[in-house]
């Protein structure tokens, strides 16, 4: 029996409607509506549990596999945002499945029926990390999900036929067919796709190893600069400019420690990888994935200053000593990035300026910014300037903590078809593009403000070549925008006192948009604006612009 409940959204494609909730059977390659509910809440956990008792009751049967499909945000974010009412939306609320939600659901169901699940799936973004999975482990035996976001479903088509001609098959065979089916779907197209199919028996390991390291980290003492910036130097999915998901790939995390050379070393790289290995029976990656060993795991950079997220986390039924110790690295980390990031007031000779940084571990000193403010605060324009470079004052070296930051103010600015715009450096793992412009964008036809980045790839200080748009910078390399030639954009500030990017409000700025000039877009250079005031800047581990103050 294959049974789907559907709703939570705002359309009516043919049958479904998506603004109630409906209950369906799929049979012989047709579908047959059982029930309609109304206006059930999707986001709330009653209405998962009463799906699950329903069917349970209702179409008997030896094994029970459960597929959740939707959006996914690991395991602070959870699952399912559905459609939010006008309301919602203006008190910035975002109903959806919490881990919580959803676990209480499921031991509803086991408690009211009695019944173990051999399988749950998540056809979601990034919710194959370890605290999912522990999450999971009481109510069902195989979790199938991936570390990274998702671009397009799974293989539906392979997956319920391979069921049909195996109408016996196990929860692992299952699984295993479900990521290889998926594999193959995805792999043209999508070189950072990941899936993987976790044995939930097998998680003691996994889960001692994360004992293991919250323990060593939260009791060794090591620097938070110096863990810092190992997680910089492990896969990283949903971290960047606007997104504080914040999870990381356990095994790489574990080595980009072990490579950071610790004072007080950490749970072994190897005996990560083991357990691991013994948990995750298939996974499959592309080939900028090729690294992602199955599971992540939470460590935070910009989630360190999202209270809402670290207060979550916190309240997980997770490894005591891993929670603990990212509570207590998370305020370590604000601290070090509010104190200790510090870059001194410029000072110009000639047509060269110049100004020091402090504190080089907690940001990105391969690529330094210079940055201009406008007469209300805001920065409307940033620039890359090239590496930072050992700071000296005439023969004496300054030492280690500080670095020398450096670039001409007759150095051109970028331009978007004539409108001035932020080149910074981008997030984006090992693909090709090494910036991103945030913008916003609208169709000629829509009021809608779309907002995201455009990618491009050059040299600090050279020209750009425009890649396309993505509303997140873990998109996918296959599921770039091109960028539309009827589209209006108009660049993102910087706002400190909210740090963060923002659509401009038109009456504070000079280029309040730019359109495509003979239908076509190009980055090209500018002069600085006289009125604009000029300032260094560096982004923290945290994806935070720094500033030093005016020139």
């Amino acid at each position: 029996n294959i049974l789907v409940t559907t709703g939570g959204g705002d359309q009516v494609q043919k049958d479904v409607d998506w603004t109630r909730t409906q209950r369906w059977q799929l049979s012989q390659g047709r579908r047959t509506r059982l029930a309609d509910l109304g206006g059930q809440d999707m986001a709330a956990s009653a209405t998962l549990s009463d799906f699950l008792e329903w069917g349970i009751r209702q179409y008997p049967a030896k094994r029970v596999a459960v597929i959740l499909g939707d959006h996914g945000g690991g395991p602070n974010g959870g699952f399912g945002y559905r459609t939010t009412t006008k309301a919602e939306r203006d008190a910035g609320d975002l109903p959806r499945l919490s881990l919580r939600d959803m676990t209480q659901a499921f031991q509803r169901a086991t408690a009211a029926t009695g019944k173990r699940f051999d399988l749950v799936g998540f056809d979601a973004c990034l919710m194959a990390s370890v605290e999912v999975a522990a999450a999971f482990r009481p109510y069902a035996d195989y979790l199938v999900a991936s570390e990274d976001l998702e671009f397009g479903g799974w293989d539906y088509a392979s997956v319920l036929g391979g069921l049909v001609a195996q109408p016996g098959m196990n929860a692992r065979d299952l699984g295993t067919l479900i990521v290889n089916s998926y594999a193959g779907l995805r792999a043209g197209d999508n070189p950072d796709f990941t899936v993987s199919l976790v044995d939930l028996g097998a998680l003691d390991s996994v889960i001692g190893v994360a004992d293991a390291l919250g323990r060593d980290l939260y009791a060794n003492g090591n620097s938070v600069e110096d863990i810092a910036r190992a997680r910089v130097n492990a896969r990283s999915f949903d971290t960047d400019w606007t997104r504080v998901t914040d999870m990381v790939d356990l095994v790489q995390f574990s080595r980009a420690l072990e490579l950071a050379a610790l004072p007080r070393p950490t749970v072994a790289s190897s005996e990560v990888e083991k357990a691991l290995n013994q948990a995750v029976v298939v996974k499959r990656a592309g080939s900028n994935r090729s690294l992602a060993k199955g599971l992540t795991i939470f460590m935070p950079a910009g989630a360190a200053y999202d209270t809402a997220v670290m207060k979550t986390y916190d309240s997980l039924d997770f490894s005591t000593s891993y929670r603990r110790f990212v509570g207590e690295y998370g305020a370590a980390l604000r601290a070090a990035l509010d104190v200790l990031v510090q870059i001194s007031p410029p000072v110009a000779t000639g047509d060269d300026v110049q100004a020091f940084a402090y504190s080089p571990k907690l940001w990105q000193e391969e690529v330094p910014m210079a940055a201009l403010e406008d007469s209300v605060g805001q920065i409307v324009a940033v620039r890359p300037i090239g590496p930072a470079s050992p700071a000296t004052a005439g023969d004496a070296n300054l030492g280690g903590d500080f670095r020398k930051l450096s670039t001409k103010l007759s150095e051109p600015w970028y331009a978007l078809n004539g409108c001035i715009v932020s080149v910074i450096p981008g997030v984006t793992g090992d693909t090709e593009t090494s910036f991103v412009i945030p913008v916003s964008y609208r169709e000629e036809t829509s009021t809608t403000e779309v907002t995201g980045f455009l990618l491009a790839s050059g040299e600090p200080g050279g020209d750009m070549t425009l890649k396309g748009f993505v509303p997140l910078l873990g998109t996918a390399v296959g599921h770039v925008t091109p960028i539309g030639s009827t589209w209006t954009l108009t660049p993102q500030l910087w706002r400190a006192d909210l740090s963060a990017w923002t659509i401009p409000d038109p009456e504070t700025v000079v280029c309040k948009a730019a359109v495509a000039q003979d239908g076509s877009w190009k980055i090209g250079r500018t002069g600085k604006p006289d009125s604009y005031r000029f300032r260094f800047a560096v982004a923290d581990l945290a994806n935070r612009l720094r500033l030093s103050p005016e020139m």
